[in-house]
């Protein structure tokens, strides 16, 4: 028989059951693992889809048998294991969840300089390097024509959220 590596999941769901549960057989763990590797990768809590994410090079059939002794096992508590698992993921995933979402003050805050920025363009164009300038202007314009003789610009383009943002600011400046 082949020898399939452990994936990285596996050894990072190891760790953390042999701190959860440091006086279990290692043959359960390893069993409980691999139900916790088929549901999370198959997205199913079907053993038949479960075996088919196991990393063991046998056939489906014993795959199945195995994870369905196991979980019919009455010495074997899998709620009771995978649940403080479970738990540690789903805080983890909100966590991260959070850290990503943008406080509404910090956007209100940015729009405003944005604003404040637009109001003296040459003030912001001139503090610019090449880059930025560069940059700046891709993300205003879909077109941009430049003299070099005359040094100015003679045609643009806006980018479609550019052109409602400066349309927007003119009519308040009307108002």
């Amino acid at each position: 028989m082949r020898h399939i590596p452990p994936p990285p999941l596996y050894g990072s769901l190891y760790e953390r059951l042999v701190e959860l549960l440091p006086n279990e057989v290692d043959s359960r763990l390893t069993n409980l693992i691999y139900v916790m590797m088929g549901i999370f990768l198959s997205k199913s809590v079907q053993t038949g889809r479960m075996a088919s994410k196991v990393p063991v090079a046998s056939k489906r059939v014993s795959i199945v048998r195995r994870l369905e002794r196991f979980l019919a096992n009455p010495a074997v508590r899998v709620r009771a294991w995978y649940e403080p698992v479970a738990r540690h993921w789903l805080l983890a995933q909100l966590a991260q969840w959070q850290a990503q979402r943008v406080e509404p003050t910090s956007v209100a805050v940015s729009l405003v300089e944005f604003i404040t920025t637009l109001q003296n363009p040459h003030q912001w164009w001139n503090g610019l390097d090449d880059e930025g300038r560069r940059s700046l202007a891709h993300s205003l314009f879909r077109y941009l024509l430049y003299d070099l003789d005359q040094q100015r610009f003679i045609e643009w383009r806006l980018t479609e959220w550019a052109e409602h943002l400066f349309t927007s600011r003119t009519l308040s400046d009307r108002q």
